[in-house]
């Protein structure tokens, strides 16, 4: 998740950096408790980095996606649900 070094240099910035990170770090941890309950395995002996593989993908083709769906509108303004 390249939390080894922070970019902000205001604390209260660097301090906005770690919670984003601790936000990303938890929906990941969720994604994996989900998943583990779904499909009846045990939690822990998921792979955090699979996981985050996982959610990295899911995150990729939703962008791929929206950006479809504006180019396919015909106008960058006009919003449709995906179906």
């Amino acid at each position: 998740m390249m939390m080894e070094c922070l970019r902000c240099q205001t604390p209260a910035m660097v301090r906005k950096e770690i919670h984003c990170r601790l936000i990303g770090y938890n929906i990941v941890r969720a994604a994996m408790i989900a998943s583990a309950l779904k499909f009846q395995r045990c939690r822990n002996r998921l792979s955090f980095t699979g996981a985050l593989q996982a959610v990295d993908q899911f995150a990729a083709y939703l962008r791929r996606r929206s950006v479809a769906v504006i180019v396919n509108s015909g106008n960058a303004c006009c919003k449709r649900s995906l179906s």
